[in-house]
């Protein structure tokens, strides 16, 4: 029911499993920065009708939750436990759980640093979302115009609530989540 470590030599792992987090060792196992980041953006006008659409992206980081590090805890901190997966902890009937024995007060450190909370830091962002419609023009109007702005829409990561362009360590520490904002706009020319 104890965490269990891969044993590392080197940085590397050699296929030893051990229950003692500093004889596992320690090594690097990624990096934070993407290796490929960028945004594809498209827009379309039928008509009077105009939409433009702007997505982000990033692929090849690692970010660390540690978020659930505290969340999903052994009983050590028990003032931070509060995910689904401390309902789903190891005993002897559930022997593939993901989540160690929960102790409360527990030192032995099962819930120390490790790729347990390592994860792919790679995303897919609405980042930006615009509709408009354009009126026809008028003796008084040379141009009007009413639209409707969604920025920071959708976001599609492994870890909830880790916005990868907002943290640049790639450390997810209860991140304050981005902002999401809709706006109705009017513009007009006389």
């Amino acid at each position: 029911g104890l965490a269990s470590y891969y044993v590392l030599q080197d940085g590397q792992r050699t296929g030893e499993i051990t229950t003692d987090a500093q004889k596992a060792g320690f090594g690097i196992f990624g990096s934070a920065l993407q290796k490929n980041r960028g945004g594809i953006s498209s827009e379309l006008r039928i008509k009077r009708v105009d939409l433009s659409v702007l997505f982000t992206y990033g692929i090849g980081a690692k970010a660390y939750d540690g978020t659930a590090f505290k969340r999903d805890d052994d009983g050590f901190f028990p003032q931070f436990t509060s995910t689904k997966a401390q309902l789903n902890p190891w005993t002897p009937n559930n022997t593939s759980a993901k989540v160690p024995i929960r102790v409360n007060g527990n030192s032995s450190f099962s819930n120390d640093i490790s790729t347990r909370h390592l994860h792919s830091g790679d995303y897919l962002k609405l980042r930006n979302l615009r509709i408009g419609y354009t009126f026809p023009t008028s003796k008084h109007l040379r141009a009007a115009k009413i639209y409707l702005q969604a920025d920071n829409l959708l976001l599609w990561t492994e870890i909830d609530d880790y916005d990868p362009e907002a943290v640049v360590n790639g450390v997810n520490l209860f991140q304050t989540p981005t902002s999401r904002s809709l706006m109705l706009g009017v513009q007009f020319s006389i």
